[in-house]
């Protein structure tokens, strides 16, 4: 019987949220009839149309809370959800025809506006006035409901998944094929997630009588136990860092600010907690915390504004150092209002990130794109001049003023460049058109003497695979030595020599844990059991039981290589 009332319970629930969220779920529904549709037709989605389909659903969401609040009901209430199409339809035609996904600015401003969407579901309710218990309740809710439904769909596709299994072992079956698995997958976390979700939507209009204390279990052991430590953690180790750095005079490293970075994130969230739990009973530690947070954050402060201008000045602006500036503004903001306000205003949070947020996509020359292009086109005016590659406004061939390893940053910034078609630069300086007709990096890294430039391959190239069961019979008859190959995500040590898969694809050579050059392949260096390549006036054999690789237009990209590398003088391999 509680079984059958608890069932009960949930179809009323999603009933109700049917009738409350309609549209919301109309594009939840076109989201995952996109999705099963390229599933079946065994075509890659197209990316712009997830990303359209998907804001449009989280924009209908805003729509219907904001009708809501304004008492809107029946036709009024649909006339206003066709903003959300007409949105859709402005962004759908802001992104590239093609390569979205490859596009950087794309998936900046999707992201962007995922944030500020989801931000201003949790401030619309409360734009006119300020009530600190209904409001941390509120959004407490939401992030219990998120919790709930993403874990009841995560339990019900594990089962559902075994089930499958089950019958096809059972009963020699193949119902259980790999794009079942997969519309199962969409359904389940996408569709019976969201409809899960904003079946518990909490009732608008929020006022002080209609909000429920919070008495989450799941909350309270998690900040109080989990949340709380970690935070007081980091701080200690950024404490003892600062010790550190002051006696033994050194410079503060740039990962400082990731730390920094998971130091704020998780604090900020811990501290808003705490205040809920404030309103609602008198926990020790969240009173605690609550009083001594921000005070104890200033020296964190301080180490993140230091190693963000250190990641500046070492990596130029980017989107990544772009947005680590607008987490320190936000962090410096947040630490100066909460200390100096008499009446703190916990809508600050989610109002500051909607304003900086929009700063980053909005703001002309200064916007996210724009600055960090520009930024990076002077970088690599300055280190061609510095290498003797540019004088007097005109590229020269060759290289005259290289510095050991110091082609590493000018690579970084020709291939960061590269990625966005920003490559301008140079053409407006060839006037003698040593870099051809249409520049690419290969034709730079052939006229300016820069070894290891390669394109990065777009995403929509097929990862292709070569698997040997073992390293084949390898004969060592003129062997010099043999080299030990590492994949991308492993870290390099001080004493290491060998060869490791970048990021980029290329493959990068390192002696005494130091990058010595950075090789591009092309198709031809790729044999039956191994990749040739000439390297010094040395034949290098990079023998592999395993090759996972991307190949456009006769380049290749590698994506991980399994095996070693062994060094051949050039007379025992003939013309080879």
């Amino acid at each position: 019987m509680k079984i059958a009332t608890y069932i009960r319970e949930y179809l009323s629930n999603w009933s109700a949220a049917s009738k409350r969220f309609p549209v919301f779920l109309l594009w939840v529904s076109a989201l995952c009839v996109y999705f099963c549709y390229r599933i079946v037709s065994d075509v890659e989605p197209d990316i712009r149309i997830l990303w359209t389909l998907a804001l449009a659903a989280l924009f209908s969401l805003n729509i219907s809370l904001f009708t809501a609040l304004k008492g809107y009901s029946g036709t009024v209430a649909y006339l206003c959800q066709l903003v959300s199409p007409a949105f859709t339809l402005i962004f759908y035609t802001l992104l590239p025809a093609e390569d979205a996904e490859s596009t950087v600015w794309a998936v900046v401003l999707f992201a962007v506006l995922m944030l500020i969407f989801h931000l201003t579901l949790s401030l619309l309710p409360f734009l006119k006035a300020r009530n600190e218990s209904s409001f941390l309740t509120y959004n407490m809710k939401l992030l219990e409901n998120m919790a709930e439904s993403l874990l009841m769909a995560g339990i019900l596709f594990l089962g559902l998944s075994l089930a499958v299994v089950s019958i096809d072992a059972l009963f020699n079956t193949t119902i259980g094929r790999g794009e079942m698995y997969g519309h199962l997958a969409i359904w389940i976390f996408l569709w019976l997630n969201s409809l899960n979700f904003v079946s518990s939507f909490p009732s608008i209009p929020v006022t002080e009588e209609k909000a429920d204390t919070f008495q989450s279990r799941f909350f309270r052991i998690f900040v109080n136990y989990i949340c709380i430590p970690v935070t007081l953690i980091y701080a200690l180790i950024l404490y003892a860092y600062t010790v550190k750095v002051m006696f033994d005079v050194e410079a503060i490293k740039i990962w400082t600010s990731s730390m920094c970075t998971w130091y704020f994130g998780v604090g900020i969230f811990s501290y808003l907690t705490s205040r809920v739990y404030l309103l609602h009973n008198n926990s020790s530690a969240s009173q605690w915390f609550v009083k001594y947070f921000y005070h104890i954050s200033i020296v964190p402060l301080i180490l993140y504004m230091y190693a963000g201008y250190r990641f500046i000045i070492e990596n130029g602006i980017t989107e990544e150092s772009y947005y680590l500036v607008l987490a320190i503004v936000f962090a410096t903001l947040s630490l100066v209002y909460m200390l100096g306000s008499k009446v703190k205003d916990q809508r600050f949070y989610g109002a500051s990130m909607i304003v900086l947020a929009t700063i980053s996509v909005v703001t002309g020359p200064w916007n996210v794109w724009n600055l960090s292009l520009s930024n990076q086109q002077d970088r690599l005016v300055d280190f061609l001049e510095e290498r003797g590659n540019l004088r007097d406004g005109m590229l020269v061939k060759g290289k005259s003023n290289a510095k050991p390893d110091g082609d590493q940053v000018l690579r970084e910034t020709l291939m960061y460049l590269d990625q966005r078609f920003a490559l301008d630069p140079l053409k407006e300086r060839d006037k003698e058109k040593i870099l051809g007709d249409s520049i690419t990096l290969n034709s730079i890294g052939e006229a300016l003497d820069i070894s290891g430039l390669s394109s990065r391959l777009s995403p929509k190239e097929e990862v292709k695979s070569v698997f040997w069961p073992h390293l084949p019979v390898i004969d060592l008859k003129g062997t010099l030595e043999m080299r030990p190959v590492q994949n991308k995500y492993v870290e390099i040590k001080a004493d290491y020599k060998g060869y490791k898969v970048t990021d980029h694809g290329t493959l990068a050579y390192y002696e005494s844990g130091k990058l010595v050059n950075e090789m591009a392949l092309t198709v031809s260096n790729l044999k039956s059991d191994h990749l040739l390549i000439m390297q010094d006036n040395q034949v290098v054999k990079v023998y592999f039981t395993n090759l996972n690789y991307r190949e456009d237009q006769g380049k290749l990209a590698l994506e991980d290589v399994v095996g070693t590398a062994i060094v051949y003088a050039p007379l025992s391999v003939g013309g080879q």
